[in-house]
């Protein structure tokens, strides 16, 4: 089993500390620093994925008086230091986290040239943005970095019926996934061969899900997010891509229905065959 990317979280605020390990931990192994010492001691005994590092921070425990040039200190370090990602020689991901303001400190042009990858804005609100711009720093990409051929959006998707499971890109899913997926090829399979417009493609409602699957909504809900999870986690770790939420299964707040993403999925057949997506018209 592919070991967890191991993320360490430098904030002083330890209510802030809890969310966030709330919100990653079923994706990511977490150590936390509360102050600059202790940031230091983790990086010294540890190797991490990446680091999430707050910028108002205090030197040590007894310190009273929390500064943005403590986590400009720590992300200095980390680089004049040469600290790299576990297991690789590729420089350590750092993630800012910081409520930018007028001082020129926290400017996005200050961090980049410091060496950070990113950053990230509080409130974190539903941390949608936290969490992709984490799977991308992941990639060794980053807003401050130029965008890698690994985020070219096509994925192919390969369905064996007689042995019921469908490779996605090497990656094989079985089970439930498979048949979630199977269900919403067919209708894509079909608007394909109608040479309809990708706007025009069949939605599948989760009620209508529900009824081919033969469980309820709610299930199909968790089945799309369960599968979202893997398979990102599968790109990023096997392939060192990036995927969107709606990629591969997509959805969207307008309509109540899942529908394979005619933009990115292209379909080949077992017999090596392929059928491309139509283009968009």
């Amino acid at each position: 089993m592919t070991e967890k990317p191991h993320i360490l979280i430098v904030e002083d605020e330890v209510a802030i500390q809890e969310l966030l390990k709330g919100r990653l931990k079923k994706l990511y192994e977490i150590s936390c620093a509360t102050y600059q010492d202790e940031a230091f001691a983790a990086l010294e005994k540890s190797t991490f994925d990446l680091v999430l590092l707050d910028l108002k921070l205090p030197r040590n425990r007894s310190d009273m008086n929390p500064s943005p040039d403590v986590g400009v200190d720590i992300l200095r370090q980390i680089r004049e230091r040469k600290i790299n990602r576990r297991g690789t020689t590729d420089p350590l991901p750092v993630v800012v986290m910081t409520a930018f303001g007028k001082d020129k400190l926290l400017s996005a042009d200050f961090l980049q040239h410091r060496g950070a990858c990113d950053y990230v804005q509080k409130p974190f609100g539903d941390s949608k943005a936290l969490k992709r711009k984490i799977e991308v720093a992941l990639c060794n990409e980053g807003s401050f970095s130029a965008p890698l051929q690994t985020t070219v959006k096509v994925v192919q998707l390969k369905f064996n019926t007689t042995e019921q499971f469908v490779l996605i890109e090497g990656f094989k899913y079985t089970g439930a996934t498979y048949k979630l997926l199977r269900a919403l090829h067919d209708v894509f399979l079909r608007d394909y061969q109608a040479l309809k417009p990708h706007d025009s493609y069949q939605k599948l409602r989760a009620a209508q899900l529900a009824g081919i699957l033969q469980i309820e909504e709610e299930a199909v809900r968790r089945r799309v997010s369960t599968f979202r999870q893997q398979i990102s986690k599968d790109f990023r770790e096997g392939l060192r891509r990036i995927l969107d939420e709606n990629d591969v299964v997509e959805n969207h707040r307008d309509w109540n229905g899942y529908r394979l993403n005619p933009l990115v999925v292209k379909l080949v057949a077992w017999e090596q065959e392929m059928v491309a997506t139509p283009k968009p018209r």
